[in-house]
């Protein structure tokens, strides 16, 4: 059917996804332009006439479900029917990103955005809980979160109402890592599995760690039925004291479900209340916090990482010819869904057949939950998961809490070269590489990705990121393998072309020279460098360039010409003028300046003259300016002692040495003038500011 462009009525705008149990497609409705996803079932898919009853048996419990279940924050269902003999549901389009790949983003969501999501699903749950339905596997990535901060619950394939006996013989239903201790014992679940399934999500959403880590799913299994959680160690980090957040999450998690919070949104509130905010964080938090139930902002899509339910995993996974102990049972895969013998106190459930008439079909078909699809840079990569038999789980409880005779305790070590299961983390430093396994492309970091190989397998990675190395990492795959791969890139270097209009400008990179345009010079990826270009008669060019950031054009420039300069001219008899404008000086009586408007300072230490002017300076025009004229004072005098004399800071000077009153016939610019009369000690004796107009001799007295 993927060729296909209508499923029923509607109109298929393009494939979505494509897994072993089926596929998923982005269509319009045209009667009221609605979008939807249609998904269809494979119905050969299923290995045999049991596994097909059965499997369209979870259909039809799951189409009980949704149609139970019309809430804002749970994924709905539109319409069901048949095409050519494929059944297929339209439901509820949703555009967003999975809690799982929020929570690993870099910047993560702020802890008041993500309290708000967690506050959603809470509400989602208990609504789901009141209406008697266990959705049984939660976990991040089945919750989908819009662009609004709208969160959507999806794939309840193997939710179950709490009177359904169905049932699948040798096979754990779940996520290991969300699972419940009551899950991972019995496989008998309630609401309050749910809610404890909800705070290793809530854990891990605010912290990023899981509270029951493992390197296998052996050892997880085991931490969740036996181990008190491991708290993050991250706590301090979290506006709430570590203490308290301890309490909540022990209670949260306990073994018994009767020491649990007995909802999720007890739980959540009780979160919310530990919580130390700013004022405003706060408001908002109490906002959301203090309302029956979540807004609801009507939006329609399909969840962009799209994965398939441990049921689904089980029905497509390769049939394996080996023997499992199923309670002290010996069971083979093959034939796992005959009828077993009955341990005492142990019930056997088969699957009820499907009798019904073809509407009663349709209804058996609907909420096809896709396998191992992930979204991956636009296309859609089928991972396979081999699920735990019982007999792991079984192994995993304490030994006074086995049922299984003592004889029959000792599992049978696996072949040596049994497939291994993987689910691996993979990140890079920065993140969005395009990553290839193998030559084949799996997706953009961050992301999870499951695999099964046989142990000692070597799986070759390359990530490539542009302005970046590419990197290459190869591992070997094994049971007890980090779930974790981080790689960090290293920054790439790229020659870029420098040129200049008209070329042989100079090119100085951080304040040095590195040659003449053009040339080609090597800069590494997010490095910020300040270049400068010199050309005589042309304008400077200087600018800030980062490689990957700015345009590489800007390393292409025409400079602008400079206009002829300006000149301007002195008129005046001081034979020592000094004229000075920025970095230009010269001696004499003109400058040339560029045109504009300049502050030029005219100085004559002879005659005791400064002053600062400003010049508009016209692009090949002269100006003249003028200095005062130059008086001759007789005699500076001081009554009471020989002393020296400074004008304007400057000593007045005989033959190069400094010299003492009386002083006769010294020549001064006109103008005002401060004179300081200093004694032998180099004391300031006296100080006085006279304005020199004529020719005419100064007396001053000591002061008093």
């Amino acid at each position: 059917m993927s060729q296909t462009s209508t499923i029923g009525r509607y109109e298929v705008v393009n494939l979505l996804g494509e897994g072993a149990m089926g596929n998923v497609f982005k269509a319009q409705d045209p009667a009221i332009k609605r979008t939807v996803a249609i998904k269809t079932i494979k119905l050969d898919a299923t290995r045999n006439e049991k596994d097909a009853k059965e499997f369209l048996e979870r259909f039809r419990l799951e189409a009980q479900i949704s149609g139970t279940l019309h809430h804002p924050n749970i994924v709905s269902i539109f319409d069901v029917g048949e095409e050519n003999g494929t059944p297929y549901i339209a439901m509820e389009y949703v555009e967003g990103q999975t809690l799982s790949d929020l929570i690993y983003q870099d910047p993560r969501p702020t802890f008041p955005d993500l309290v708000q999501i967690l506050f959603q699903i809470a509400n989602a749950l208990d609504f789901a809980h009141a209406k008697n339905v266990v959705h049984r596997d939660l976990k991040p990535s089945n919750i989908m979160v819009q662009d609004d901060g709208t969160a959507k619950i999806m794939d309840f394939g193997i939710a179950k109402h709490a009177d359904s006996h169905l049932t699948q013989t040798g096979v754990f239903l779940g996520t290991p890592s969300y699972s419940s201790p009551e899950q991972v014992r019995e496989g008998q679940v309630d609401s309050r599995s749910d809610t404890f399934s909800f705070a290793i999500l809530t854990h891990e959403a605010l912290t990023g760690y899981l509270p029951f880590p493992g390197k296998s799913i052996s050892a997880i299994l085991y931490k969740i039925a036996n181990e008190d959680p491991t708290m993050a160690p991250n706590i301090h980090l979290l506006p709430i004291d570590g203490g308290l957040f301890r309490q909540l999450f022990q209670k949260a998690l306990a073994k018994n479900p009767e020491e649990r919070f007995q909802s999720s949104t007890e739980f959540i509130k009780a979160l919310i209340g530990a919580l130390r905010l700013s004022k405003t964080d706060q408001e908002r938090v109490n906002a959301f916090s203090q309302m029956s139930g979540p807004v609801y902002t009507p939006t329609f899509g399909i969840q962009k990482s799209l994965q398939r339910s441990d049921f689904e995993i089980a029905q497509g996974a390769e049939t394996l010819d080996k023997t499992v102990k199923i309670d002290g049972v010996t069971t083979n895969r093959n034939t796992r869904n005959r009828p077993r013998p009955s341990t005492p106190g142990q019930e056997t459930h088969t699957a009820p057949a499907n009798r019904g008439t073809l509407m009663t079909l349709f209804l058996l078909l609907v909420l096809i939950v896709l396998g191992g699809v992930a979204w991956k840079n636009g296309l859609f990569q089928t991972l396979f998961e081999e699920v735990p038999e019982l007999e792991t789980v079984k192994n995993l409880t304490k030994k006074t809490e086995t049922t299984v005779p003592p004889e029959t305790t000792e599992t049978t070590p696996p072949p040596k070269r049994e497939p291994v299961n993987v689910n691996l983390l993979i990140k890079t430093i920065p993140p969005g590489a395009r990553t290839r396994m193998d030559g084949v492309e799996i997706g953009t970091t961050p992301f999870s990705f499951q695999m099964t190989a046989e142990p000692g397998s070597e799986k070759a990675f390359t990530f490539d990121l542009a302005g970046y190395k590419q990197r290459g990492v190869q591992i070997t795959l094994a049971e007890d393998m980090e779930p974790q791969l981080e790689v960090a890139l290293a920054a790439g270097t790229f020659t870029r072309a420098i040129v200049t209009k008209p070329a042989g400008a100079t090119i100085l990179v951080d304040g040095k020279t590195v040659g003449e345009s053009p040339l080609d010079h090597p800069f590494v990826h997010g490095r910020r460098y300040r270049l400068r270009f010199q050309l005589a008669d042309y304008h400077d060019r200087s600018f800030t360039y980062t490689e990957g950031k700015t345009d590489v054009s800007s390393l292409n420039y025409t400079l602008k010409k400079k206009p002829p300069p300006g000149e301007v001219r002195v008129k005046t008899l001081m034979e020592d003028l000094l004229l000075s404008s920025g970095e230009t000086q010269t001696k004499g009586t003109k400058i040339s300046l560029g045109e504009g408007q300049h502050q030029l300072t005219l100085r004559s230490k002879r005659y005791f003259y400064k002053q600062t002017m400003t010049v508009q300076v016209t692009a090949g025009k002269t100006q003249t300016v003028d200095t005062p004229v130059v008086i001759t004072i007789p005699k500076i005098d001081f009554i009471g002692d020989y002393v020296k004399v400074k004008i304007n800071g400057d000593f007045v000077k005989s033959n190069g040495k400094v010299d003492t009153t009386p002083l006769v016939n010294i020549k001064i610019a006109a103008g005002t003038h401060q004179f300081d009369f200093v004694d032998r000690n180099d004391k300031i004796v006296a100080q006085k500011t006279i304005e020199v107009k004529r020719s005419e001799a100064i007396t001053v007295a000591a002061e008093q």
